[in-house]
């Protein structure tokens, strides 16, 4: 049931990459059922994650934010940083939608910390508040530097990760 759980969230994933925005979100949520039967929260956790931004082109951001909020909870009692970063990161473009800037830029320093503190500048860098002319200016020059000094790395394939390994 695990894999079906996995399978119904990459197909919401999916979806949502070709903006088929009803369909994800239909997936999103056969994914979280699942997910709940199986106890398994850091995975409804991520799924969550997805799904907001489903909700976001289906012009629902309010809607984005409360399941969003819901992630970060999740990711919280977790534990898993990576994923308590990319809520965060999702989060911040929830309040920016909803021209939440204070806690948009509040938000989004926390992501960018959190990638810092994993050694990830690339997404330190896309954390940064970039598009919100109300955060500190000099977060437009910090995230140029991030990215003209990151180290280049391949592509993560996408998949399941018995699958990732193997590129490796």
């Amino acid at each position: 049931m695990a894999a079906e759980a996995g399978a119904w969230n990459n197909l919401g994933i999916a979806l949502n990459g070709a903006s088929r925005y009803a369909e994800a979100l239909a997936a999103y949520e056969r994914a979280l059922a699942l997910f709940a039967s199986l106890d398994d929260h850091n995975e409804r956790g991520k799924a969550l994650n997805g799904k907001g931004p489903a909700l976001h082109g289906s012009g629902k951001p309010a809607e984005a934010l409360l399941i969003h909020q819901e992630a970060l909870a999740i990711q919280r009692a977790v534990g898993d940083l990576c994923e308590h970063a990319a809520v965060l990161n999702n989060l911040s473009l929830d309040h920016q939608e909803l021209e939440n800037y204070a806690e948009a830029c509040a938000t989004a320093e926390e992501a960018a910390s959190l990638f810092q503190r994993l050694g990830d500048p690339t997404n330190e860098a896309n954390a940064l508040p970039r598009r919100l002319s109300r955060c500190k200016p000099r977060d437009g020059l910090r995230r140029h530097r991030l990215l003209a000094n990151a180290p280049s790395r391949p592509a993560v394939p996408w998949g399941p990760r018995s699958l990732r390994r193997r590129f490796y």
